[in-house]
């Protein structure tokens, strides 16, 4: 066994990556992070009590000829490691004019679609992606500058439902270093060279101006975010206690113990909303929103309806509900 995979089984008993017995799928894009993730976990299942259910690789519909030859390299790592594969070619820049979303977010979405999908195929329990402690770094910073809240500042968890990430305590130079001295074969994607997008920037201009300025920076941002995410999970885990006992749902209508609420410090309030609203069918809200309803709540009487929401302080009670859609008549 080499060094690299007995870190990273170290880290993944350290951090409840996989539990034991589970099948996983591993993401393989062609690029040195999944190629060495395909051939690190192939070192390490026995020892973590894991099967590997197969391989699944998106083809974004972007690249052309380019892409096809990372689908190739997959399909020739696939079969050298002897595992199933499951391809899926999908038109991204397609979906994303479909949808008006980024290019980044459609093939986001996409990837983990497919992921699912290749899960129930190839009878998997969890997805493992090869990310990085550079990625984990890099989601913090990235997050940091655009004013995310906790939640996302916590980024990238080792391990968040059916999805797992075995290789966040591991840097790309390790993981680049580790194929080379096998002679293992990996791809360089073009989009990555692109520095009009924010990440590739952050990548390739600002982390290495950090890390000469501070060396240590990317494990001591990759650290914050760890911090991040333990104390994101604490405060979930209090403010979904105070949910239990001060927040009454019936009929689509939330009500909240307004005396309560009102005594919440704002980092439970907001949190206590947006639980509040995922539960009656709501998503994404913006941290502004989340402040201004949380303020409502400390008032005596008021109503703000946006989003497809209404919340209404009225008495006691703060009453979070999704007014029924209008007909639009003949």
């Amino acid at each position: 066994m080499t060094s690299l995979a007995a870190t990273v089984i170290a880290f993944c008993r350290a951090s409840a990556v996989f539990r034991p017995g589970e099948r996983v799928v591993l993401a393989v894009s062609g690029g040195p992070d999944s190629v060495a993730l395909a051939w690190l976990m192939t070192e390490a299942a026995a020892s973590l009590e894991v099967d590997l259910a197969g391989i699944v690789h998106v083809h974004h519909g972007i690249r052309g000829a380019e892409a096809d030859a990372d689908l190739a390299l997959v399909e020739r790592l696939a079969a050298e490691l002897g595992l199933p594969r499951h391809v899926e070619r999908l038109d991204v820049p397609a979906m994303a004019a479909r949808r008006g979303w980024s290019i980044e977010h459609a093939g986001h979405h996409a990837r983990h679609s497919a992921y699912r999908r290749a899960c129930r195929a190839l009878t998997g329990t969890v997805t493992a992606t090869g990310h990085t402690r550079g990625d984990l770094a890099e989601t913090f910073l990235l997050r940091a500058v655009r004013g995310a809240s906790r939640r996302g500042l916590a980024g990238m968890a080792p391990r968040r439902g059916d999805l797992a990430r075995p290789l966040l305590d591991t840097t790309r130079d390790e993981v680049v270093a580790y194929l080379e001295a096998r002679e293992r074969a990996f791809r360089h994607d073009s989009t990555n060279d692109d520095e009009s997008l924010a990440r590739n920037r952050l990548r390739r201009v600002v982390m290495p101006v950090l890390g000469r300025a501070f060396p240590g920076a990317e494990r001591a941002l990759a650290r914050s975010a760890r911090l991040a995410a333990d104390e994101e999970l604490a405060l979930e885990t209090v403010a979904t206690d105070w949910a239990r006992r001060f927040v009454l749902t019936e009929d689509g209508v939330a009500r909240i113990d307004r005396a309560a609420f009102a005594a919440l410090p704002p980092a439970l309030a907001r949190r206590v909303v947006r639980s509040v609203v995922e539960a009656l069918g709501g998503g994404g809200v913006s941290l502004a929103r989340l402040d201004a309803l949380a303020e409502l709540g400390r008032r005596t009487r008021g109503c703000i309806q946006s989003g497809g929401f209404r919340v209404d302080i009225e008495g006691k009670e703060m009453r979070v509900s999704r007014p029924p859609a209008r007909d639009p008549g003949p």
